[in-house]
């Protein structure tokens, strides 16, 4: 069997796309790599079409009445009541997926907050990876390398062989293993892409 192969049947974690503005489509290809199973919102339904990739499931309002299957044979209509960003991250999990990656925007951020200690996330903006950071996080980074620290309201934040450089935004000083403390509440660390 080839290091390649084929896996969907949830030991990969979901694809759910969110939004596509300004995703560089060599990141789309490598999150595509293993072949996750790839959830949708209907407004991007239609460029993840064109640029020829399969939709699994298309995320859409229990009323609509969209003619998707005109474009992708095969490709689930989900129709959840209120078509919003926790009620599809609550469809996933109930789903029995392991972990979400998801390209989106930074303002979805404050939504999947509360989801951190349930299920693993990672969302890909236009040029930053977000990942969260529950308690303590241990990493291995270059010298100069940027992070960008996004925390509810009350969090607490440590980072050590780090410099602040305002807003949030923390630079390394020298290479080697950061430590990122996010106190009582979940945070999230953007690196850029």
């Amino acid at each position: 069997m080839s290091s390649h192969h084929i896996v969907r049947d949830r030991q990969e974690p979901a694809l759910l796309v969110l939004s596509l503005e300004g995703f560089n489509e060599e990141y789309l290809g490598q999150l595509l790599e293993w072949s996750p199973l790839v959830f949708s919102v209907l407004a991007e339904a239609e460029k993840l079409h064109v640029m020829g990739i399969k939709i699994d499931s298309v995320f859409v309002e229990k009323d609509d009445v969209s003619p998707l299957n005109s474009f992708q044979e095969h490709t689930e209509l989900v129709k959840l009541s209120h078509l919003n960003v926790p009620n599809t991250i609550q469809f996933l999990i109930n789903e029995g997926f392991p972990a979400i990656n998801i390209i989106g925007s930074v303002e979805t951020l404050s939504l999947l907050l509360p989801f951190t200690r349930i299920i693993d996330l990672v969302l890909f903006t236009a040029a930053t990876k977000w990942f969260p950071v529950n308690n303590v996080l241990e990493k291995w980074y270059r010298k100069g390398e940027d992070l960008v620290v996004f925390s509810g309201e009350g969090s607490s934040i440590k980072l050590s062989n780090s410099a602040s450089v305002g807003n949030n935004r923390f630079v390394t000083l020298c290479e080697g293993i950061v430590t990122i403390e996010a106190g009582n509440k979940p945070i999230f660390v953007g690196e850029n892409l």
